[in-house]
């Protein structure tokens, strides 16, 4: 409440959008040092381990540095920045998509938000999305989950030898003010039947801690499988968390497309898909308009029905038509190096600089600095996030 009454001062008193942005992130760190302190995890002591829901669920241990909020989301921004050799706190200055949506879905306040000159998003499907609803520049960087460490080695052993083989589990998760209803047992059912056909010595269900907090953990923990959780999702593990239970799995099963799905076979991973009548239910009208007022439906079925199909049958051979389908959504011909991500996050942040502190506009910015690059590897990143390259620009 505090820090939303500030923001509205800061916000009318202030109209520079760079130092609004600063004296923000200066309030949001002391109010964080105050609220939170005493309850911080150690988290050299507690190893970040995905067993431990209890305090993984606390939704205040992290700090974030970033302009965008969401850019945090499940720890990307510092993920991106860790791979690209910055400064884990450093500031990115464009909008990232913290998941995959399906479909012509996308979120107005990403697409139309003018202090920032540019996108990072998943495929040359997600481009072309958002490339119809925005001017901006749109970088495709493939599954975020490739630019995460995982757990070392040694633990990833320490896990597979005390748990032996293990059937990873993604239920279909709630969201903020909607829960998704299904039908537990047959999906409990399910998993049980795949465990003794198999002959897996253990059940892991990674629940999402919205979930946990609302006892549907407890489903599951009755039947005698092992709980886990990536963490929060302002939690800087969380795709380090989650990229280690992926790697020590033997086999997944999920009830729900999701972007767990193309990060499960881009890890070479089989996956199955036990595909449930699924219920929205929102505790207000409002709730439910504002999660789903401008969805496109039909276009999101459509994809989900080619992904269920895909991966409807039990198998531990991935199939070409499952890696086929997962590169164009989630974009895994689209990996950057280090080097490469960091020239993205620079151009970014030069470009926010042009924009917010010279005026000048996104064809501008594009023509100034496809001059001044030199590398051709670098050149054809700047072209191909430019409106797919140079539609609109001096060439």
């Amino acid at each position: 409440m505090v820090k939303n009454i500030l923001n509205l001062v800061i916000d009318y008193l202030v109209k520079d959008y760079v130092i609004k942005q600063k004296i923000k992130k200066f309030i949001k760190k002391i109010l964080y040092f105050f609220t939170f302190k005493s309850k911080r995890i150690n988290k050299a002591k507690e190893k970040l381990d995905f067993f431990n829901y209890e305090n993984l669920i606390i939704e205040s241990h992290v700090f974030s540095s970033q302009y965008f909020g969401r850019n945090n989301m499940y720890g990307i921004a510092k993920t991106v920045n860790s791979y690209s050799n910055k400064k884990s706190n450093y500031v990115i200055k464009g909008i990232i998509e913290h998941g995959l949506y399906l479909g012509n879905h996308f979120l107005d306040d990403e697409v139309n938000n003018k202090n920032f000159p540019g996108m990072i998003t998943f495929s040359n499907y997600r481009e072309k999305v958002l490339r119809n609803n925005t001017q901006k520049y749109i970088f495709k960087i493939g599954p975020y989950i490739h630019y995460s460490n995982s757990y070392s080695k040694i633990i990833e052993e320490e896990i597979k030898s005390r748990y032996g083989k293990i059937l990873l589990v993604f239920p279909y998760h709630s969201i903020k003010n909607i829960d998704y209803e299904y039908n537990y047992n047959d999906f409990i059912k399910e998993i049980k039947n795949i465990r003794d056909l198999y002959n897996f010595d253990n059940v892991f269900v990674n629940m999402f801690w919205l979930d946990i907090k609302k006892g549907y953990h407890n489903k599951y923990r009755e039947e005698g499988f092992l709980i886990t959780t990536a963490g929060t999702n302002n939690d800087n593990q969380f795709l380090r968390r989650l990229k280690t239970l992926i790697q020590i799995s033997n086999f997944t099963i999920s009830n729900n497309i999701g972007t767990h799905t193309g990060y499960i076979n881009y890890l070479d991973k089989p996956h199955y898909i036990y595909e449930q009548k699924v219920n929205a239910v929102s505790k207000t009208k409002e709730d439910y308009k504002r999660e789903f007022g401008n969805r496109d439906f039909e276009s999101t079925e459509k994809i989900k029905n080619k992904l269920y199909k895909a991966f409807s049958k039990i198998s531990f051979e991935i199939t070409k038509e499952q890696k086929e389908l997962c590169n164009y959504y989630w974009g895994f011909d689209k990996i950057k190096t280090p080097n490469e991500m960091n020239f993205i996050l620079t151009f970014l942040d030069e470009a926010f600089y042009l924009m917010n502190k010279k005026n000048y506009s996104l064809n501008e910015i594009y023509n100034k600095k496809i001059n001044e690059i030199k590398n051709e590897k670098y050149r054809k990143i700047l072209k191909e996030s430019f409106n797919g390259g140079l539609d609109n620009a001096e060439q």
